[in-house]
């Protein structure tokens, strides 16, 4: 979940722990998704047991996640049981709900959503919610002429909504290849961030423009309104309509996160391979940067281990884990660091915090020599790095099939001398001993 959403969770299970809803309660939670699996983690956290995970997916159905198992809900919650609560993360709230109401539960007593997902108004017919639609197009309309104004010979836009670093960096990776297909000579790249707009410049790009999200929320409105998505605007999104639907259908036989851009959204070849970023390797900028960087934190050239250990979008590791896959690699000889930002994310036990350039990643990556991280948007940014790279996936279903086949480094073609790790239920010492080798 995203960090608002994820905040908004933790506050309604603290006031449902607060009020005594969890006594003496079968807590069941529907869904066995990421959300969920932050939901179990959170009420660990708050010593709450998860009794059950329910799910309308045969694929799920008889599997486990976090060590609980996943029914169905027909199986699990038929006959109605009075000392049960439900707890929902979904966009499919409604139809749980539903669902649920069917068999006896009721909502606000029972069922208990978690995290609202969308609104009422976004999906609403009524004058004023047009009429607040509209005025986000006007919105749009004046910052595309704001653009072109600054750009008057641009053929194409590419408007890139994503804010998480992973698929920037996957929706430009085959703009080079698109715009050559296309003989497109002047375009732009719009990005939200200033962390994305380094992403993008690590491609060679220069013709990239920063706008705010409101800006590119609104332009993205205004593209599909005024009938320019895909001509004049091409939004770098795999969910948004009128872009591509392949988002609707992503992991049915095989089709990756990469698949999604390099075939639905651009139309290249099959067998076209995303672009390596060059970096700013052999600069003298980059390597004044990481001499810095390494002298100013005790660092040794290729004996230095960057950890990865959060996620935006994952539930997190235990970090017993990772204090684990700390001591066997001071074992090793490696100082140890983890990236992060020290408030929110502190560094594991026996690591320093490190912060590193997001324009020079490549370059500090391949001084320090290897990298240990949670799959996360990061992971791809790092893909290129000349280094040992060590990524773990949770053992999870996405979609049809599973998250790790869906993301797959490997399998999105990013790189492949990276070694990929599925986090089974095992003893979390066996498997430090296959990421962490001499």
């Amino acid at each position: 979940m995203e960090a608002n959403m994820t905040m908004q969770m933790k506050q309604n299970i603290d006031r449902l722990a607060c009020n005594g809803d969890f006594e003496n309660k079968r807590v069941v939670v529907f869904g066995s998704n990421q959300a969920a699996e932050e939901i179990v983690d959170y009420l660990f956290e708050k010593s709450v047991k998860v009794d059950m995970l329910v799910d309308n997916s045969e694929k799920k159905i008889g599997s486990s996640m976090k060590g609980i198992d996943i029914a169905s809900p027909e199986e699990y919650l038929r006959p109605f049981q009075d000392n049960t609560i439900v707890l929902i993360a979904s966009k499919y709230y409604a139809e749980m709900a539903l669902q649920l109401k069917a068999m006896g539960y009721e909502e606000g007593v029972h069922i208990r959503k978690v995290v609202e997902y969308t609104g009422h108004s976004s999906s609403s017919l009524s004058d004023e919610e047009f009429d607040k639609r509209f005025e986000i197009v006007k919105q749009g309309e004046i910052c595309y002429n704001r653009v072109l104004n600054i750009y008057p010979d641009v053929e194409k836009i590419f408007a890139c909504p994503l804010t998480i670093l992973g698929d920037t960096y996957v929706s430009v990776a085959c703009i080079h290849d698109y715009v050559k297909k296309e003989n497109i000579n002047d375009y732009l790249i719009l990005v939200v961030s200033k962390p994305c707009y380094k992403v993008v410049s690590l491609f060679g790009f220069d013709n990239i423009m920063q706008i705010t999200p409101s800006e590119m929320g609104a332009l993205v409105q205004f593209s599909i309104f005024a009938n320019k998505a895909n001509k004049e605007i091409i939004n770098l999104h795999h969910r948004i309509p009128y872009t591509c639907r392949i988002g609707d259908i992503g992991n049915y036989r095989e089709v990756n996160f990469m698949d999604h851009f390099r075939y639905s959204m651009f139309g290249l070849p099959e067998g076209t391979l995303p672009e390596k970023p060059k970096g700013f390797r052999g600069t003298k900028e980059s390597k004044e940067y990481v001499e810095t960087l390494f002298k100013d934190n005790d660092l040794i050239y290729g004996k230095t281990a960057i950890l990865i250990p959060y996620a935006n979008t994952l539930s997190q590791v235990p970090v017993g884990i990772w204090e684990k896959i700390t001591e066997r690699l001071i074992d090793l000889g490696y100082t140890v660091c983890t990236n992060c930002d020290g408030n929110s994310q502190p560094p594991i036990k026996g690591t320093k915090a490190l912060f590193f350039d997001l324009t020079y990643g490549l370059e500090t990556l391949e001084a320090a020599g290897l990298l240990i991280g949670l799959r996360c948007g990061l992971c791809d940014v790092l893909s290129t790095a000349d280094c040992r790279k060590i990524i773990l996936y949770p053992d999870r279903i996405y979609g049809p099939d599973t998250f790790m086949k869906f993301f797959s480094i490997k399998d999105m073609q990013l790189a492949e001398d990276v070694e990929e790790i599925l986090m089974k239920n095992e003893d979390c010492v066996q498997w430090v001993k296959k990421a962490v080798k001499n």
